[in-house]
């Protein structure tokens, strides 16, 4: 069918393409079919939706994705049929039936799952297939090398004869920025480290949103690849860069059903560490109340998990279980967290400090550069007193096209602040890294970047009536006023009450 296209300047996050209602039903097309779609010798896949009055008889609705990657112009006349149903719908229908996947279907799913061919349907019943019936080891082995081959992959194998280092968290405790402080001081030392992180999905702040405090982290793979060339090490976001781009389509289906699959948490940390060239990997799994991992045994099974697939694809991975049951830094929010880390690397607070240099000193450990844990700490902690790890990193910001001169003091936050005190006498045992990213998340952030919260308190601490417990940072009265009533709701400081009840 020959149609004449309408442009939309319109994201739909997906190839997406609109027929009058009348001509559908002439042509025997229904809503969610998918249609192939050619201009001038290019032809992509898209999922079909009707209108009746959004798009004429003869007409055919483009939106911004399609029309980009097509070159088309408004008016253009395209090349328009329908095309059936992907046989790797049989695959996930046999995945949701508790059958084992071969290599070849699970690389044919993430094929279409590439050139768009599968739908949202499609694509969340594979979520949940794995979600509810697991992976054996070998599926697992299959999604890895998938979710790899979806994209680029670095190779570094000429340009050090160090090993190529790299780190990962799972994630879940507010302000745990470390990765900003490992990456400058083990590239300080001369070794490769790569890191591609991700943006906040329900949290405060991601790394990637931290790091875009100071300079650009939507990198192109060719980018990326010149930043590491020069300064050893990166911070940049994941979704930008081709690495693994398979991995960021699913996250967004994984979040809005909120599942997130061990298979698919395995798999994805593992094909973007064999992507960035990695060769040893230090994999933090915070453990506590509040994190994903709440037990011992749930944190030792996983990392046992990650230490086997790691061993399969050629990864020496080293699994760390930290204490997460509280955050890691005062400040929540991406400026806030940007000026700990760079007081942190001035040596001007202990915040982070600690765990970074535990963790760097692993790394270098694990890598053979010194012989014992203790001498790797004191490695880490002599490149933080030396300054070079500070001058690793302002090297990092500039070679990301930002400023390598800034200071924390330059740093904005919001100028609407409002206090949220303590309602009765007690100690605090616990502070919820669920509770700060929802308080969080109510003055904007992460895409408020000068938002954000500051905590007056500490585990332990004995609090009166009146005081200040934490502190919320906003960009408008409204979001202060927003938060200030949230705070009725969402439990984020945990009193102990010293009397229980009266009888």
């Amino acid at each position: 069918m020959k149609m004449t296209a309408k442009l939309y300047e319109l994201e739909q996050g997906r190839h997406e393409v609109v027929l009058n209602y009348h001509d559908a039903v002439e042509w025997s097309l229904f809503s969610g079919d998918r249609v192939s779609v050619s201009f001038k010798g290019q032809e992509i896949v898209a999922i079909l939706d009707l209108s009746k009055e959004a798009v004429g008889r003869g007409m055919i609705g483009i939106f911004s994705e399609v029309w980009h990657e097509l070159g088309m112009g408004d008016g253009d006349i395209i090349e328009v049929s329908k095309i059936g149903v992907p046989k790797t719908a049989g695959y996930i229908k046999k995945k949701l039936d508790r059958n084992e996947l071969t290599h070849a279907e699970i690389s044919e799913i993430f094929k279409d799952l590439m050139d768009e061919r599968l739908t949202g349907e499609e694509l969340s019943s594979f979520i949940a297939a794995l979600y509810l019936n697991g992976a054996t080891v070998n599926e697992t082995i299959g999604l890895i090398n998938s979710i790899k081959d979806s994209g680029k992959a670095f190779s570094f194998k000429n340009m050090s004869k160090k090993k190529i280092l790299s780190l990962h968290s799972v994630g879940g405790v507010a302000g745990d920025r470390i990765t900003m402080i490992v990456v400058p001081i083990i590239a300080s030392l001369g070794f490769i480290i790569p890191k591609t992180a991700a943006r906040a999905i329900s949290s405060a702040s991601g790394t990637a949103d931290t790091m875009e405090v100071l300079c650009r982290v939507d990198l192109t793979y060719t980018e990326l690849k010149a930043v590491i060339d020069k300064a050893k090490g990166c911070v940049a976001w994941g979704g930008s860069n081709e690495i693994a781009p398979a991995d960021d389509r699913l996250i967004k289906i994984r979040y809005s059903l909120h599942m997130d699959p061990t298979p698919l948490l395995l798999s994805s940390i593992l094909a973007k560490k064999k992507a960035e060239g990695a060769e040893l990997v230090l994999l933090d799994l915070p453990l506590g109340k509040g994190c994903k991992l709440e037990t011992l045994d749930a944190a030792r099974d996983l990392a046992m998990q990650f230490e086997q697939l790691a061993k399969n694809i050629g990864i020496d991975l080293k699994p760390v279980i930290s204490d997460g049951s509280a955050p890691t830094s005062s400040g929540i929010g991406p400026v806030l967290e940007a000026r700990t880390v760079l007081r942190c690397l001035k040596g001007e607070t202990d915040e982070l400090l600690e765990k970074s240099c535990q963790f760097a000193g692993l790394l270098l450990f694990h890598s053979g550069e010194v012989k014992t844990k203790d001498e790797g700490y004191a490695l880490a902690l002599r490149q933080i007193k030396s300054g070079a790890a500070l001058r690793k990193f302002r090297e990092i910001i500039k070679a990301q096209g930002g400023n390598g001169d800034v200071e924390p003091e330059d740093l904005e936050i919001g100028k609407f602040k409002v206090q949220i005190k303590a309602d009765r006498s007690g100690r605090i045992t616990h502070i919820s890294n669920k509770g700060i990213s929802a308080m969080c998340r109510a003055v904007g952030c992460p895409g408020e970047k000068k938002a954000g919260m500051i905590l007056k308190k500490q585990v332990g601490e004995k609090v009166k009536p009146g005081d200040v417990l934490f502190e919320m940072v906003a960009t408008s009265k409204e979001k202060a006023d927003y938060a200030l009533n949230e705070a009725k709701t969402i439990s984020v400081c945990e009193i102990e009450r010293v009397v229980i009840e009266e009888m």
